[in-house]
């Protein structure tokens, strides 16, 4: 993900030009029109899929006013507007655009910043990894205590049994103990910094795409990989869910395909983005996610505010039974 930033800088400068090219899903102009009728073939696909359109939102039923993530029109930084990307769905194979969904460009239109996501991939990637590593001490050593020769007339060192590192199959020193784990807590602000850095990535590499639903008509995963085969998407792909439980057919489905990936929206995470090529996210999923992501970016907590359960550690807390002048911290090697 790292190497294709070269190619979004040219996405995320303020003077974006607002006519953007057909082929990207992603549109940044503020007006719910389809591509430009001028190009050639524009004016031949664009009604055919409005005719598409109208009839599949008869049959399942959709709202006449298409939903927008966006509350207010809300300008981005150098009067960009924020981006658009076209509703889909998942319940026919053929590319059928139901309308424009408007993002925030405070979480979906952001300059890139590599370093970023790489203290999140590096946190994400230390956090989970556990050193299993242990070396065994002269108590450990499943071997008897027997005197291996006797202590004078054999010219040899004296030993009163095997246990040592010296021999073979004793104990050893100056090693791991483990298991020993590296969790860490990274800051807060990096971490929602990182889900904001991937989330604008994969809308500025029209690699994100917004669905009414995960609703399938058959629960098999070949009829799932022939739609993302003919819409350009994949090969990995990580479908976002706007509930704990997921529709029957896409867990089934995403279950037969190993390169495919169904998660809630709370599990969403910087490390599973940037893994898939495309990131497929229901309309109330992209919704809650970009709400939760706004509250946190625009947080103010007071300055007296603490966990309640959280104790500080005050030096006192580490004084020895036996060591009433012991006042600092002790050091573990």
């Amino acid at each position: 993900a790292v190497r294709r930033f070269a190619a979004i800088r040219r996405f995320a400068q303020p003077t974006l030009s607002a006519a953007a090219s057909s082929s990207h899903r992603c549109c940044f102009s503020s007006s719910a029109s389809p591509p430009d009728s001028g190009q050639e073939g524009g004016s031949s696909a664009a009604e055919p899929a409005a005719a598409d359109a109208g009839s599949l939102a008869s049959q399942i039923g959709l709202p006449d006013s298409l939903p927008s993530l966006a509350e207010s029109a809300i300008e981005g930084v150098g009067g960009v507007p924020g981006p658009q990307l076209w509703l889909e769905t998942l319940r026919v194979q053929s590319d059928v655009k139901l309308g424009l969904v408007s993002l925030d460009p405070r979480i979906f239109h952001q300059v890139p910043r590599p370093h970023v996501l790489h203290e999140n991939l590096r946190w994400q990637g230390l956090y989970r990894l556990i050193d299993y590593r242990s070396i065994t001490y002269k108590t450990e050593v499943a071997r008897g205590h027997k005197k291996p020769w006797p202590q004078k007339g054999f010219g040899l060192a004296r030993h009163g049994n095997r246990l040592a590192p010296q021999f073979f199959g004793g104990a050893q020193v100056k090693g791991p103990r483990g298991p020993e784990s590296f969790f860490t807590i990274l800051p807060q602000h990096i971490r929602v910094l990182g889900l904001v850095q991937a989330l604008s990535a994969r809308c500025l590499q029209d690699d994100l795409h917004i669905v009414d639903s995960l609703e399938l008509p058959a629960d098999s995963g070949a009829w799932l990989q022939t739609l993302v085969e003919s819409r350009g998407w994949g090969p990995t792909v990580l479908f976002v869910a706007d509930t704990d439980k997921a529709p029957v057919n896409m867990a089934l489905a995403c279950d037969s395909v190993r390169y495919y990936s169904l998660m809630p929206y709370y599990g969403i995470n910087v490390w599973s983005i940037l893994k898939h090529d495309t990131l497929v996210m229901t309309v109330d999923a992209a919704k809650k996610v970009q709400a939760r992501l706004l509250h946190h970016l625009s947080r103010r907590d007071p300055a007296g505010l603490r966990n309640p359960d959280w104790d500080e550690p005050q030096a006192t807390h580490f004084t020895g039974h036996y060591q009433p002048d012991r006042v600092a911290p002790p050091v573990y090697y």
